[in-house]
């Protein structure tokens, strides 16, 4: 026996020292208790302080290798060590139990934000990034004003992030950007960002807003609004107003183009084969 007791435990430390002819410890036919306390790598011969409260002796396989304690060991106390060491065990295991349930707690009580999908109204970020792929379009890089007064043709969208049209409508304008992009403006503006006012100017998206998203406006080089629709909108019905605006042929004197998906949220226009 050593000196030192156990601080858990309360019991004294002994040396637990495997013998036997065989090379290697078998560590599955050692009494489970002291095996729970032993080093894995114990090798014959090998001597590990061990929490002890009475004596083990057992007999393990043909060799009869024998985990044996020094005799000097306080008697009738090898139950209470037991005891001891289970209550060790069901404190630690408690615990587990108390660290899983917080992080049940926890994951049940995220926002919607961490379930959202583009099927639903619920809000987990800016619907252009995580639903169209273009994180470009916000920040706008200029206001309406500023578009107007560059007399630049300008395409407004009003929405909200936690709309399932604005989530599903916002690839439609992502995919506008790609023809039209470097001639006219692209305005993304969140509704929530209007400020309430008893009047607006022209130049001001409130002056237009009708309290519904998404919602599209068109200017052209002039300031005149061509185009104000209210909810989701095609591709095509955009793109005519926007071949007016900048004199383009006619659709149907333009190549035919088909959609193609791309994946979940976005689709592409291809000619037609």
């Amino acid at each position: 026996p050593t000196e030192d007791l156990d601080p858990r435990l309360g019991c004294p430390k002994v040396l637990v020292v495997i013998r036997g002819a065989s090379a290697a410890v078998d560590h599955g036919a050692i009494d489970p208790w002291v095996r729970l306390a032993l080093p894995r790598n114990l090798a014959l011969g090998e001597a590990a302080p061990f929490p002890f409260c009475g004596l083990i002796e057992k007999d393990m396989n043909s060799t009869k290798e024998i985990v044996s304690v020094s005799k000097q060991w306080l008697g009738g106390l090898g139950a209470s060590w037991r005891k001891a060491w289970l209550r060790a065990w069901g404190q630690r295991l408690w615990r587990s139990v108390v660290v899983v349930g917080v992080v049940a707690l926890l994951w049940l009580g995220l926002p919607a934000a961490a379930q959202a999908g583009l099927n639903d109204d619920n809000y987990d970020g800016n619907i252009f990034a995580l639903y169209a792929g273009n994180g470009s379009l916000v920040p706008p890089k200029v206001t309406l004003g500023q578009s107007l007064q560059a007399k630049k043709p300008a395409l407004v969208v009003i929405y909200v992030d936690d709309s399932r049209d604005c989530k599903q409508f916002s690839s439609v304008i992502s995919q506008l950007q790609a023809p039209y992009g470097r001639v006219a403006n692209f305005i993304p503006v969140m509704a929530d960002a209007i400020p309430v006012k008893a009047e607006y100017d022209p130049s001001e998206p409130g002056y237009y807003f009708r309290n519904a998203v998404p919602q599209t406006l068109v200017f052209d080089a002039e300031g005149h609004l061509v185009f104000n629709a209210t909810g989701t909108v095609t591709y095509e019905a955009i793109d005519d107003v926007m071949r007016e605006v900048f004199n383009l042929l006619p659709r149907t004197e333009s190549v035919e183009l088909r959609r193609r998906p791309v994946n979940e949220v976005n689709i592409e226009l291809v000619p037609t084969e």
